[in-house]
């Protein structure tokens, strides 16, 4: 199945992203967002940051979480080609805190991989195990409390798209991989400087389709 594909428009380039589950759709349109800005064939996962953004609907927290990529890759200067990423409804809503952060060293590697059980991090975690691990740091605020472990597993431990009346609202949690940008290797072609609401839809069939275009 596409990933993704270019849609053209006057002013705007965008993207249509497909994806067998919501998850799939929400890595598919960020790997065809960094598609535009480079060429990701040339982009190796060297680099971990851990996500968590939350939404009011579907695509409220797919431009969300397009443009939290998008503040790392201005900020981190960091260019991303893989996702690990798991979405569920909340009820709780207001408890959950929007952050990012690079994950730097061991101890903040297990406690992601406890608490996320994100697969595709779990794999990487194993092999660098058997390769030595990383040595890296944790940027200031951004240490995971005894608290926010209690909410990260009652999140982990809800069934996931209840179907029981209650508004519930969406809450993302991801590994995003990537490497820090070297000009040489990584040559700019287009600089977006967001995503945006214009023409946004995502749609359900058979599989997850959603049409984003960007300000560039």
């Amino acid at each position: 199945m596409r990933e993704f594909e270019l849609l053209d428009h006057t002013a705007d380039i965008g993207i249509k992203a497909y994806g067998e589950t919501l998850e799939k759709l929400f890595g598919n349109a960020a790997s065809g967002m960094f598609s535009i800005i480079t060429d990701l064939d040339k982009v190796k996962s060297s680099r971990n940051f851990y996500i968590q953004v939350k939404g009011e609907d579907e695509e409220n927290l797919l431009i969300k979480w397009l443009n939290e990529l998008l503040y790392l890759f201005d900020t981190e200067y960091c260019l991303f080609n893989r996702f690990d990423i798991k979405i569920n409804e909340v009820s709780d809503y207001n408890s959950y805190k929007e952050k990012s952060y690079e994950l730097k060293n061991n101890k903040e590697c297990k406690e992601i991989k406890n608490n996320c059980h994100c697969e595709e991090f779990n794999r990487l975690l194993s092999l660098r195990a058997t390769r030595g691990g990383v040595a890296i740091s944790l940027g200031t605020g951004c240490a995971i409390s005894n608290e926010s472990d209690k909410k990260i597993n009652k999140f982990n431990n809800s069934s996931k798209h209840k179907e029981n009346g209650e508004n519930k609202k969406l809450l993302l949690k991801a590994v995003a991989l990537g490497e820090k940008v070297d000009l040489k290797k990584h040559p700019i072609k287009i600089s977006i400087k967001g995503a945006t609401y214009h023409k946004l839809e995502i749609k359900k069939n058979k599989k997850f389709t959603a049409s984003i275009f960007f300000d560039v």
